[in-house]
């Protein structure tokens, strides 16, 4: 029995030198993901982030160009309102020449 012992005892060493002597295993291979995979992970996240940046900077330049058409417009009304109320006059005048004329048939 002492024998039959010493045997298992001595082939489980053996085998235990074997398996320490064994180089070991590879570490796994990391999986890399597919474009498709990433696109379909990071879609509506991206989408979403650059909704948000994208919706800000347009406010903004829609205020920016608002208040440039309200500024134009404001200078533009200045600039020409005496004008057309010199040829609105100016029109008038020849208007009630004309009729003046009309009237007295000269």
């Amino acid at each position: 029995l002492i024998q039959q012992n010493n045997k298992e005892v001595e082939a489980l060493a053996a085998a235990f030198q074997a398996f320490i002597a064994q180089a070991p295993p590879p570490p796994p291979k990391p999986v890399i993901p597919t474009a498709e995979y990433l696109m379909e992970e990071l879609e509506e996240a991206i989408f979403s982030s650059v909704s948000k940046r994208i919706k800000h900077i347009l406010e903004s330049i829609r205020e920016d160009v608002s208040s440039m058409l309200e500024k134009e417009s404001a200078s533009l009304y200045e600039n020409l309102w005496p004008k057309i109320e010199l040829i609105l006059r100016m029109v008038e005048t020849v208007a009630r020449s004309t009729d003046i004329n009309v009237a007295t048939g000269v």
